[in-house]
């Protein structure tokens, strides 16, 4: 089995796409890299965890690469604190410099819109895992925030239980291309409906990323 991979090394091998929320440079760059057959992003991120009556957000920093999402206590983290795949497709290893590569862009319709699920450039469609992801509304001021079901594929250590994940991103630029990125590599897009749930059956019995407890 593989060493797990560093922070620092998946920046390297996908490229500068910081400051995604202030540079149109960055973001041009970025929405190169989540169009790739191999969606790639990375970014800062609040992930929600709970524990009993106990909760809070905390800030990681993850990464789409691979066909896994990753989380690290920070950019410069050794190895992942968490690690799930997002599709049953097999991923080769990205190439240094992939956010450089050409790729088909999606035209950008302002930082306040949601993209609708982006088409795989590939002629080969990935093949979901039984989770979706969805944006949320109102869920914590100030913040662009989204969940996550990663299920049926499990992480990389053989879990198969859906695990439910509320994520924030500081920017809606930075939203739309976690949800650009996570689509791309094989996450279904799903609508959030009016009280607050997902219209999927994948929500029953879900789990916290971090605690593992029911929620």
């Amino acid at each position: 089995m593989a060493a797990p991979e560093s922070a620092a090394s998946l920046i390297e091998r996908i490229g500068d796409l910081h400051d995604c929320a202030h540079s149109a440079e960055a973001r041009g760059r970025a929405e190169l890299s989540v169009k790739q057959d191999q969606p790639a992003f990375y970014g800062t991120v609040l992930v929600h965890r709970k524990r009993l009556l106990w909760s809070s957000w905390t800030e990681m920093f993850a990464v789409v690469a691979d066909g896994k999402l990753r989380f690290y206590a920070s950019s410069t983290a050794a190895v992942p604190e968490a690690t799930y795949a997002l599709s049953v497709r097999p991923w080769p290893p990205l190439k240094p410099g992939h956010a450089d590569a050409p790729a088909q862009l999606a035209p950008h319709h302002g930082p306040h819109h949601t993209p609708p699920h982006p088409t795989p450039s590939s002629h080969i469609p990935p093949q979901s895992c039984t989770g979706g992801v969805c944006e949320l509304e109102d869920c914590k001021a100030d913040y662009y925030c989204f969940k996550l079901h990663a299920g049926g594929c499990g992480d990389v250590g053989g879990d198969k239980e859906p695990t439910r994940l509320r994520l924030c991103a500081g920017s809606s630029a930075e939203q739309m291309l976690w949800l650009q990125a996570l689509t791309q590599g094989g996450v279904k897009y799903e609508e959030e409906v009016g009280d607050g749930s997902v219209s999927s059956l994948h929500d029953l019995a879900a789990s916290d990323m971090m605690s593992g407890e029911q929620v």
